[in-house]
């Protein structure tokens, strides 16, 4: 008992202006790794977006290019000429 007193009787207090610094330290931490963190979520979600755009190109390429290709093969059937188109199929 007597070494939990003398604990508290030899205990400094805290100097002017040192109260609530590492609280002042741990959130401005705190904040920053949020900033962190959001940076990391908003660049994932664009990535992602990125990759959907891409794939959605390259799906209308591929439709246009089948579509194409049909209205090709209709003229064809048909009896038009290929050589008379003006232009080529890829």
């Amino acid at each position: 008992m007597e070494r939990a007193r003398r604990h508290q009787l030899t205990r400094r207090s805290p100097r002017r202006g040192e109260t609530g610094a590492a609280l002042v330290q741990v959130i401005w931490l705190a904040a920053l790794l949020a900033i962190i963190a959001i940076g990391f979520m908003r660049h994932a979600q664009l990535s992602h977006l990125r990759a959907a755009n891409v794939a959605d190109m390259a799906q209308a390429r591929a439709l246009t290019d089948a579509g194409v290709r049909v209205a090709i093969a209709r003229l064809v059937a048909a009896g038009a000429e290929p050589l008379d188109w003006p232009f080529v199929c890829r």
